[in-house]
């Protein structure tokens, strides 16, 4: 059964990604990444799955604490599918799996706080740096709340 389950969730996660989340430096709150993390798995159509990155490169302190934030977000986002505040709100309970690998993304690259002058000038046109990538597996079916619209 955790092999079969393991399947499940590697299938899904080869699923087309509707939107990459990504998350920068700057300020040190998860509150407003956690509501994009939380209303784009409740709005993505279904067989679709979301993801949220953030780059591997920096400062280590700059990458810690991206990576928490990160971190952070996405199991807030959890609790509140599935255990929300009230039965008003539109809800759904997401699995995920957690990858590095790398990229080539220069806009995300651009986003990065830290690191010298110098490290950035040896990495310039380079656009090659690893990313953690959280895909975002939805659960339950796209809630018929948000099919009407």
């Amino acid at each position: 059964p955790a092999a079969e389950a393991a399947t499940g969730t590697t299938a899904a996660a080869d699923s087309p990604i509707a939107k990459v989340l990504r998350v920068a430096g700057g300020s040190a709150k998860f509150v407003p990444l956690a509501k994009a993390v939380a209303t784009e798995v409740a709005r993505l159509p279904d067989g679709f799955v979301s993801a949220v990155e953030t780059t591997l490169r920096g400062k280590s302190k700059n990458v810690w604490t991206r990576t928490y934030k990160l971190a952070q977000a996405v199991a807030q986002a959890h609790q509140w599918q599935v255990a929300p505040a009230n039965d008003t709100l539109v809800t759904r309970r997401f699995r995920c799996v957690l990858e590095e690998r790398q990229s080539e993304d220069e806009v995300l690259d651009a986003l990065v706080e830290g690191g010298s002058q110098a490290d950035k000038d040896a990495d310039a046109g380079s656009g090659d740096f690893r990313v953690l990538r959280i895909i975002l597996i939805p659960e339950d079916p796209l809630p018929s709340a948000r099919t009407a619209r």
